[in-house]
């Protein structure tokens, strides 16, 4: 998948680079526009850790914040919700917020705020990237695919992992235990065309990609 992204400004911040982006993704809304900040964050930031990436920042002002709805992607166009938490309200303290995220995408995943007000409108953060540490990743070949394809744990050797393909629903459509650095064959020919997310789980964590069923 081909897009344009615009990079107004960058700057590096601990191990994440936060981009100031206008992208065609993020000028599809459901809802208006917040005509003023929802909320004026501060100390956006994310580092991988060996089970998860730790995602954390700080707001010093909150007007009318109904919740934050952190949000990922592993390519700055499709994004999808990794947690809500609850806002303050009307705040003018600084209040911290934090939360691990176990299903990272292999290599980088992108992280952005979504500010909510308690009408529905709501204001967009700059977005940070996060380089992923940790010691399980999946590897999805061809991708997109039509028909019979590998997919391989990568691994503790001589260690199994759970492996599940879920639809845009949450629905599982495949599952099974899997021996790690070993390619397994899947045929999902039969699959309606869409997206799907390849999910492994391990007790040295877990991971998620992508899967376009074309």
């Amino acid at each position: 998948m081909s897009f344009i992204m615009k990079v107004f400004n960058h700057k590096i911040v601990g191990t994440v680079l936060v981009l100031m982006v206008a992208s065609a993704a993020s000028a599809q809304n459901d809802a208006p526009t917040a005509s003023t900040p929802v909320a004026k964050v501060v100390a956006f930031n994310g580092t991988s850790e060996r089970y998860d990436n730790a995602i954390s920042w700080a707001s010093v002002l909150e007007t009318n914040c109904s919740y934050f709805s952190l949000e990922r992607s592993c390519d700055h166009v499709s994004w999808e919700e990794a947690v809500k938490l609850k806002g303050e309200g009307n705040s003018s303290q600084q209040l911290s917020y934090a939360y691990k995220d176990e299903s990272p995408y292999n290599g980088f995943t992108f992280y952005r705020l979504k500010e909510v007000a308690a009408d529905g409108s709501y204001s967009y953060s700059p977005s940070i990237i996060v380089e992923s540490k940790m010691q399980i990743s999946v590897d999805v070949y061809p991708n997109p695919a039509d028909g019979i394809i590998k997919v391989t744990v990568l691994g503790v050797e001589n260690e199994s992992s759970q492996l599940y393909i879920k639809n845009m629903m949450g629905q599982i459509v495949f599952y099974s235990d899997v021996m790690n650095n070993a390619a397994l064959e899947i045929d999902i020919e039969s699959y309606p065309v869409g997206i799907y997310s390849v999910e492994v789980e391990s007790k040295n964590g877990s991971t998620v990609q992508r899967l376009i069923k074309r």
